[in-house]
């Protein structure tokens, strides 16, 4: 009886431990020990009842982990499900986070408690056997190494996408192969007739198949997020086609306002004082200053943030041959100058000594490749993660800008490159002599 109770405990705790693991990255509940500490003993007490109700029932003793009748193997296997389903219940009242979410990790968490189960059987199958502390020891270390690895391997640095109804279908996939597992693992550990060659296959199986789940599960929330950044990054690009219009719009009416406010100048020059002139004129000269590069869509953008340069204090020097990027869509190109730009000029107007608040843009075609280099200071540190730059403000929306630049430049079989030492961050972008082509195939 004792061997029993404790073997039950052992398995809650570990599973508890491990869903803890699994949704460290969630906001707690306040009084979230006492919360836990309350679920704990509830699923402890739940689970005993059951096992007495059974006893009753049947007068048959559940015996954890060892062979019995049918009937054991069948109580046996739904007490193990109503065990899972009390400590997700559990981690719902400790966890501030949708039930879907919850079950998702717990089905991590499970299998990760399952495999480091059937590793800590083969160890004391081939050392301690069945002595009672030694093998519970050996368990409660073995569990704790697997969660440890769970999570630096599985958890930590990384999120769960809320798509709603895929994450359903993600719960649902995880949940059957875990039962499934559950199930034939009853089937094969409650069979008398096995002898010592079968055990070790079986549970060298387990601990592949709960392995592969903890695998196909991470892999399927990477693929989530990187959809999800897809789909961000692809309805910034849809902002971007609009402000493109907008400013392209803009840049053509101050255009035309300055030519006739120029022409308007010349015939009020009479009355006017020569210094009144002159501050007439350097007030113009900033919006007469379009910039041409051979490429409508470039002058556009290089324009607008020549206009934002000069009002922070920034200079921007322009060595650009806008013809040679004539092969990007029109949009494509406005979104990738303007946020690199934009990028640029935000770290450039942190910079405190003015002298260096500067940017270089070139563009240039070598041989027929054709290189993109934007270069500015900027102040404090850049972390990098994935060749990106990460900033505090990288949440939400905000950090997709790099990431949009990143997906339109491999749809042109481009390569980019980001690097930040030494106060100078340099954005590099090299296109190859095929990238109109591959574009349009592409399209």
């Amino acid at each position: 009886m004792l061997e029993t109770f404790v073997s039950l405990l052992l398995m809650i705790a570990e599973l508890m431990a491990a869903e803890c693991i699994f949704a460290s990255g969630l906001r707690r509940k306040s009084l979230f020990p006492v919360r836990l500490a309350g679920a704990f003993v509830v699923t402890v007490e739940a689970v005993f009842f059951a096992v007495l109700l059974f006893y009753r029932s049947t007068n048959i003793w559940f015996s954890y982990g060892g062979t019995g009748v049918w009937q054991e193997s069948l109580f046996k296997f739904f007490l193990y499900v109503f065990a899972f389903a009390l400590t997700i219940l559990g981690m719902k009242f400790c966890f501030n986070d949708s039930v879907w979410h919850i079950m998702f990790y717990c089905s991590g968490a499970y299998a990760t408690q399952h495999l480091a189960k059937n590793v800590a059987s083969l160890i004391s199958h081939f050392t301690v056997g069945d002595s009672g502390w030694a093998t519970w020891l050996i368990e409660a270390g073995i569990c704790a190494v697997a969660c440890v690895l769970a999570y630096f391997v599985f958890v930590r640095g990384r999120t769960l996408p809320d798509n709603g109804r895929d994450m359903r279908r993600k719960v649902i996939l995880s949940f059957v192969v875990i039962f499934v597992c559950v199930g034939l693992s009853r089937i094969t550990v409650d069979n008398t007739m096995r002898g010592a060659v079968s055990f070790i296959a079986e549970t060298v199986y387990s601990v592949v198949c709960c392995a592969l789940v903890l695998v196909i599960l991470s892999d399927i929330n990477k693929i989530d997020r990187m959809s999800d950044d897809l789909m961000i990054a692809r309805e910034i690009l849809a902002r971007e086609r609009e402000q493109y219009a907008l400013s392209k719009e803009k840049t053509e009416l101050i255009d035309m306002k300055y030519h006739d406010l120029k022409h308007m100048l010349g015939k009020l020059r009479e009355g006017w004082s020569d210094e009144q002139m002159e501050k007439i004129e350097d007030a113009l000269k900033t919006y007469g200053a379009a910039v041409r590069t051979g490429n409508d869509v470039l002058d556009v953008v290089l324009t607008e943030k020549s206009l934002l340069c000069d009002k922070f204090g920034i200079s921007l020097t322009c060595s650009c041959n806008g013809e040679t990027l004539s092969f990007m869509d029109k949009c494509d190109l406005y979104a990738l100058f303007g946020n690199a730009l934009s990028n640029a000029i935000e770290s450039a107007e942190k910079v405190e000594d003015k002298s260096r608040r500067s940017i270089v843009v070139d563009v240039r075609s070598v041989g027929g490749i054709i290189s993109v280099h934007v270069e500015n200071y900027y102040a404090g540190e850049i972390v990098m993660e994935n060749g990106l730059p990460v900033t505090r403000k990288d949440k939400g929306i905000h950090g997709f800008g790099m990431k949009s630049m990143e997906y339109i430049t491999k749809q042109y079989r481009g390569h980019m490159n980001v690097t930040a030492s030494g106060g100078r961050f340099c954005l590099d972008i090299i296109f190859p002599p095929s990238a109109g082509a591959s574009a349009d195939r592409d399209r």
